[in-house]
């Protein structure tokens, strides 16, 4: 057992344990088991849900669901506009979705308000396990806009 579902199996009640246990899957790859357990996260705390949503918005993408990935990420950055994780799904998202403009304008709006933003180094800030997942995400930003 993982350690992640281990910690739910152990607090079935905690929505942090079911967000890391989310975190976890989404960063290996199982974005499906990624997208459920964030759902149920947010389930069990919805007042304290905006990290556990941009982390759904992502799985969504990685799942091909770009619609579901564009709106879960407006509505974080509804509350958030700042968030940098919820505005890079919403411009890769938008992107792959054939709003290749919006994702510009959403780019220009990014580095707005993060002028020292960079392709690169906030890609390493995602641990992913495999490289195609990591380069499925930061291809439409590059695409967009957004400095190397």
């Amino acid at each position: 057992m993982l350690a992640a579902e281990k910690a739910i199996a152990l607090s079935p009640s905690s929505s942090d344990a079911y967000h890391m246990a989310g975190m976890y899957q989404g960063y290996a790859g199982d974005f499906e088991k990624a997208a459920l357990y964030e759902e149920q996260a947010q389930r069990l705390s919805p007042i304290d849900r905006n990290e556990s949503m941009a982390d759904e918005a992502r799985a969504r993408f990685h799942l091909g669901d770009f619609t579901a990935a564009r709106d879960i990420a407006l509505r974080v950055l509804q509350e958030r506009p700042r968030w940098l994780t919820a505005r890079t799904v919403l411009i890769a998202a938008l992107w792959t979705l054939g709003c290749q403009d919006e994702a510009r304008a959403m780019a220009k709006e990014l580095l707005l308000k993060h002028p020292n933003f960079s392709v690169s180094r906030w890609a390493r800030g995602f641990p992913y396990r495999r490289q195609e997942d990591i380069d499925a995400l930061v291809k439409p930003w590059r695409l967009a806009g957004l400095p190397e």
